[in-house]
């Protein structure tokens, strides 16, 4: 069997018309060129999901399908929140490193990963049939008037959908297979035979050993499409139809767009021609608007469950006359705005837990500081002018882990990829307060160097060989201090703890050697 021609499916426009189900969106076939000397996929690419975090891909994704289907701006934060929450969950922050093990809620169908000894096939039915049951229970939810439900079963099912095309070799198959796979969602059919799912090895022999190593053919951390900069198949350059050139990435992203919008187009038809209801006597079903507009609109003055994520919450309809939200502390003031808003918007300050998801390069910044205490502030999509006084509240043994004297403000902005310092921040370490002016909406954090662990070989070393976060900041704070080395290889088994190796014993001198006795002279022989 020969290989396909190498083709990608994207999609021509924006969709002004009801989508036709009988063929995937992206209904334009294109030829691809690569930047390879031989056409094999497999070949072409060197052998992680959408991030959740620096960048908010997953967000940003779901944000801009959810307004182009007529959602409102508040229904489609609440959307995009609950999508993201799916990769913090499903993630264990007990291993200091370059990538979290996926915690007990972790299934490898939630992201379209295929988990060896799994077939592509059978990874793709178990995410295909998960996507399937999250819509149906969508439907169901919003149908009996629970909007906020309805939103949450949506967004599981679009964080497994949005996976599926930075997980796979999607923009790589020509228009025929790419157009079968597709389908396959949605009915019993089978994908491609071409398609490959990243494999990620959620279960490694060592708990601290980065999940997904090793994972078989085509690794997750080698081949997903899930940010720009993530690996070389990501950022490799692709020409569609000997015109459009871009990356790998932004092929998988537009296509997740151009998904997200139809999956949210089946929710639509399903609340608005629920079973049992002719279309016919759909005029004459008034409840039919009341339960989409219960789903795909948000008011900005009650709660939304996706702030039950977060360990406190204070938010309020954005006032741009000025107010003030505060909580356990900490304080945001909002100026008289220079700005109208075209619709109501919840605006405040929400305390995360954690920003990390599958991947903890985003616990570092570019100059090796380590974020330890983060807060929210929201809109995140929206500039502030003026900008709002921020006064942060933090106990000291959230940083405990970093060296005293070190401490600064980190700002990430929802579409950027590092974190940058908010340098005019005033951070006072004995009282554990931080004051500065926030320009925009996004997440920051209290960061600082981190410490270092003794050489000694007590408590430290026993902790960071366990992998037990907990146990090595506690021992670090009783005993000395450690660092977090984020280039570490967590193969080797150091967990990401960075220590410095002991000096060996000396070897005892051999002893000298006795001298050899001399010969005697040879006798002096005759002539």
């Amino acid at each position: 069997m020969t290989a396909p021609s190498v083709l990608s499916l994207v999609p021509t426009r924006p969709r002004p018309t009801p989508v036709n189900h009988t063929s995937p969106l992206f209904a334009l076939s294109s030829r691809v060129v690569f930047d390879c000397a031989v056409l094999l996929v497999a070949a072409c690419i060197p052998a992680h999901a959408f991030r959740s975090m620096l960048p908010n891909e997953h967000a940003d994704i779901t944000v801009t399908a959810a307004i182009a289907e007529g959602w409102n701006g508040e229904a489609a934060r609440q959307l995009a929140a609950f999508v993201r929450a799916v990769d913090y969950i499903e993630s264990d922050s007990s291993c200091f490193g370059t990538e979290r093990h996926p915690s007990a809620a972790y299934s490898g169908s939630h992201h379209f990963d295929r988990n060896p000894p799994l077939q592509n096939a059978a990874a793709f039915t178990a995410g295909r049939n998960y996507v399937q049951n999250r819509l149906a229970l969508a439907i169901q939810e919003g149908n009996a008037g629970h909007g906020e439900l309805a939103r949450n079963r949506a967004a599981q099912g679009l964080h497994a959908l949005q996976d599926l095309f930075s997980h796979s070799n999607y923009v790589d198959l020509g228009a025929e297979f790419a157009r079968t796979t597709y389908a396959a969602i949605w009915n019993a059919g089978a994908p491609s035979i071409w398609l490959q799912l990243t494999a990620y090895n959620a279960a490694p022999a060592r708990y601290c050993t980065v999940a997904g190593l090793p994972g078989g053919s085509f690794q997750h951390n080698n081949e997903a499409r899930d940010s720009l900069g993530e690996n070389a198949s990501s950022s490799g350059m692709i020409t569609i139809d000997n015109a459009e050139r871009n990356t790998r990435f932004f092929f998988a992203k537009r296509e997740a767009i151009a998904a997200t919008r139809d999956f949210l187009d089946r929710l639509n038809r399903g609340l608005t021609f629920p079973n049992g209801v002719r279309r016919r006597d759909l005029r004459r079903d008034a409840d039919s608007a009341a339960r989409l507009n219960a789903v795909r609109t948000a008011p900005a003055d009650q709660p939304g469950l996706d702030e039950g994520y977060y360990e406190w919450a204070s938010l309020q309809p954005y006032n741009t006359l000025g107010f003030t939200v505060s909580s356990h502390g900490n304080t945001v003031v909002f100026p008289p705005a220079s700005f109208s808003l075209a619709e109501e918007v919840r605006a405040g300050m929400l305390a995360m837990t954690s920003v990390g998801g599958h991947d903890d390069t985003v616990l570092i910044t570019p100059s090796g500081e380590l974020v330890a205490v983060f807060r929210e502030i929201r809109p995140e999509d929206m500039a502030f002018s003026p900008p709002a006084e921020v006064h942060i509240e933090f106990d000291r043994k959230d940083v405990n882990s970093l060296r005293a004297g070190t401490l600064a403000v980190f700002f990430a902005h929802p579409r950027a990829d590092h974190w940058q310092r908010v340098v005019e921040a005033e951070v006072d370490e004995s009282h554990g307060t931080a004051d500065f002016l926030a320009h925009h909406g996004g997440v920051y954090a209290i960061g600082g160097v981190p410490r270092r662990i003794p050489s000694d070989p007590g408590c430290c070393q026993l902790a960071a060989d366990v992998c037990d976060e907990t146990a090595v900041i506690d021992c670090a704070v009783q005993r000395g201090q450690f660092h977090i080395d984020d280039r570490c290889n967590f193969a080797t088994g150091n967990c990401g703890l960075s220590r410095p190796r002991p000096s060996r014993p000396l070897k005892p001198a051999r002893p000298a050697r006795p001298a050899r006795p001399l010969r005697p002279a040879h006798p002096t022989r005759g002539n």
